[in-house]
């Protein structure tokens, strides 16, 4: 079970008052564990801890949460100061990075499962030598993805403004990482975006002239309806025939 250390007093117009293993350690010693706690999670637990009241109303995100190593996002070394001893300042900092990068993977996993969904339904899409049925079943789908896509835009717009925030606070590796993570996310939600709208288009103009040819079949139905109705008259009331009563009917729909 780790011993706590007494910490610099001085260090930013903070006390952090501990217990000690023996009241004539070393000052050297002191920093070496000072130093050697701080640099391992729990030491750094145990410094947000006695900081919290000074800190933001934030309590701190273990790593664990966001599935990440520590030497891959942030150093832990950038809450010490030059002596070894914890700074404040650094320690907000830290706490800081870990907030943003906290929310940003949480938006991002949530915009990139919705991805996932999508663009799985948008993969085999039926759209040719369909049934009419089935043709407007898909467009009403598609229609209902269009929808959502347009939706999650605003998501994608605050994941981006988050990144930017996330890029000013990294350097090196982990600043190209979130660069890729952002760009990523936009080329796929324009390829499923213009995905959707090719799929889209062609389902319309299916159903269009479906509908069309329905129409027209209406309209030929109730000519043929008419013009059985007056060949019936005309050889009910005249004993010509049927070439004469065709050019009769010819003349009055000419007139």
């Amino acid at each position: 079970m780790p011993v706590g250390v007494p910490l610099p007093a001085g260090s930013h117009g903070y006390h952090c008052p501990c217990t000690t293993r023996s009241d004539t350690m070393s000052e050297e010693d002191e920093r070496g564990v000072a130093t050697q706690s701080v640099n391992s999670p729990l030491g750094l637990d145990l410094i947000l801890e006695h900081t919290e009241p000074l800190l933001s109303e934030y309590h701190f995100l273990p790593l664990l949460e966001i599935n990440e190593e520590p030497q891959d996002c942030l150093p832990l070394g950038t809450c010490l100061i030059q002596d070894g001893s914890p700074s404040l300042e650094g320690c907000v900092q830290l706490e800081r990075k870990w907030v943003l990068w906290h929310e940003f993977m949480k938006e991002y996993s949530s915009f990139s499962d919705w991805l996932r969904l999508a663009e799985k339904a948008a993969d085999s899409p039926r759209s040719a030598h369909v049934l009419f049925v089935t043709a407007k079943e898909e467009l009403e789908k598609f229609e209902s993805l269009k929808t959502q896509a347009g939706a999650r835009l605003v998501q994608l717009d605050s994941l981006t403004l988050r990144n930017r925030t996330l890029t000013r606070l990294f350097d090196g590796a982990m600043r190209s990482r979130l660069v890729g993570m952002a760009r990523d996310c936009g080329q796929r939600w324009d390829r499923l975006h213009g995905t959707i709208e090719s799929v889209c288009r062609r389902l319309k103009h299916c159903v269009s002239q479906r509908e069309e040819f329905e129409g027209q079949r209406e309209e030929m139905t109730v000519w043929l309806a008419d013009m059985d109705l007056r060949l019936t008259e005309v050889e009910h009331f005249s004993g010509r025939d049927t070439c004469d009563k065709m050019r009769e009917l010819q003349v009055k729909d000419m007139v």
